[in-house]
């Protein structure tokens, strides 16, 4: 499987200590606060807890064309707008659970 994240950043805990964080970038092109989460990026969720982010960017189908060709005026007003944060917390509070013995592969996460 994947590693269960896109990308290792860095930032400051509370203490002023620097703290390696783990990002699963998500990118919804109709605007809309839902996704996908595979199981192998829940289970990493689970296994790093307050490590673990999605980062949720919400952007319109034109503007998600503009940015895939490139569009770095887009691209650098997405950055400045900044994503949804999502924590461990948020992310297990909407995914399904497993039952009855299945385990659920792919879960639709919707925030709205």
């Amino acid at each position: 499987p994947s590693a269960g994240f896109d990308i290792i950043s860095y930032r400051l805990n509370s203490k002023n200590e620097i703290q390696k964080i783990y990002i699963e970038s998500k990118l919804n092109s109709q605007s809309k606060r839902c996704f996908y989460l595979s199981r192998n990026e829940y289970n990493k969720c689970i296994d790093l807890s307050e490590f673990y982010f999605v980062y949720l960017w919400l952007v319109d189908e034109k503007s998600a064309k503009k940015i895939i060709s490139g569009d770095e005026d887009l691209i650098l007003d997405l950055i400045d707008k900044g994503p949804e944060v999502l924590g461990h917390k948020k992310i297990e509070e909407n995914t399904p659970k497993d039952r009855g013995g299945s385990e659920w592969k792919e879960a639709f996460i919707s925030l709205n």
